[in-house]
């Protein structure tokens, strides 16, 4: 997505993105209305959590539907063929396979943080973030990883509860029918309770030699998302300097402490280069301005450029048009898709 958070390119995000489609949302719709709500934000306050607020807000807005989330989450496709799904087939109980994949969650999403509780009468899935997740996030990974638990346990993964920290939802006659369990809101910790016999369950397509296989794919995953993760940095460090006009590679490099060299070595490793990085983010951030109010003359300056002509010839390079034509169309797309079918 365009205006997803720093963990744009996860699993769990192209899952959303799947998911929108398959529920026949006008995905161009809900990024247009997020992308207009995230400009009328000052730059600093344009963080990941206002990202997926913005997001959320958009989706309500477009299809009208209360519990967004809980909604969206039944439209989630199976991860069928990925490497968190092979550990379920090389493990030989479904605890075994379970706790593989939380030593390995950060392939679904680096916002993750999940921890197998087990105590001497109850076994439960305990989300750790320190912050609450939005109502909606929440709800639409717990629908994504109940079906999925489901899916690699042939059917026999059942909640029994789910317990929420946000206060208020759905109703608990909807909650039960697309969750399956009863839901408890206003938590202290947000918890996916199921029962503990489960995890002595015994696959019997499970093929153990294949284990250590899944595992080097695993980390050679967990490499190449470290890797990315550098990009979502230097993307963080170019908005912070970007006013101030000192984003250069050199300034980068030190802020980030290493050498222009480094820094030029670990991004080639990801196939992309600081110059690349910079061009798209002034052109992603130009074009989420012109769809504000805000002046050519303005909107050059908070680019990163002095001089507006300089501005002129940059986005015409990026986009094949002026700043101008590219604000007159996204006004006449905005009111051909309010004015529908």
């Amino acid at each position: 997505m365009p205006t997803m958070s720093a963990a744009e390119v996860s699993l769990l995000a192209r899952a959303g993105l799947r998911a929108l489609e398959d529920a026949a949302v006008p995905v161009s719709s809900v990024l247009a209305m997020q992308g207009r709500m995230l400009a009328d934000l000052p730059e600093a306050e344009r963080n990941d959590a206002a990202v997926q607020q913005a997001f959320w807000e958009a989706l309500q807005l477009v299809t009208a539907e209360a519990d967004t989330g809980l909604w969206l989450s039944q439209f989630l496709p199976s991860l069928r063929g990925h490497v968190i799904e092979y550990f379920f087939t090389s493990s030989r109980t479904f605890g075994g396979a379970l706790l593989r994949t939380l030593a390995y969650q950060k392939l679904l999403s680096s916002t993750l943080s999940l921890r197998l509780v087990m105590t001497a009468s109850e076994c439960y899935l305990l989300d750790e973030a320190e912050q609450p997740r939005l109502r909606h996030s929440a709800e639409c990974f717990a629908g994504g990883a109940i079906r999925f638990l489901r899916d690699v346990s042939d059917g026999k993964f059942q909640p029994q509860r789910l317990q929420f920290r946000h206060e208020s939802g759905a109703s608990a006659e909807r909650y039960l029918s697309v969750y399956g369990c009863p839901v408890e809101l206003g938590a202290a910790e947000t918890r996916l309770y199921f029962d503990a016999a489960l995890l002595g369950h015994e696959a019997w397509h499970a093929d153990l030699s294949l284990q250590p296989r899944h595992e080097k794919i695993a980390e050679e995953k967990l490499e190449e998302i470290s890797r990315r993760e550098l990009v979502d940095t230097v993307r963080r460090a170019i908005s912070q300097s970007l006013e101030g006009g000192d984003f250069g590679i050199d300034a980068i490099a030190e802020r980030l402490g290493l050498t222009r060299r480094r820094l030029q070595l670990e991004l080639a490793a990801v196939e992309t280069s600081y110059n690349d990085i910079l061009e798209g983010y002034r052109q992603n951030l130009a074009e989420s301005l012109l769809q504000t109010t805000q002046s050519i003359e303005e909107i050059a300056y908070l680019v990163g450029f002095s001089d507006p002509s300089a501005f002129y010839r940059a986005f015409r390079r990026w986009t094949g048009m002026t700043p101008l034509r590219y604000r007159d169309r996204y006004r006449d797309q905005l009111v051909d898709a309010e004015a529908g079918p």
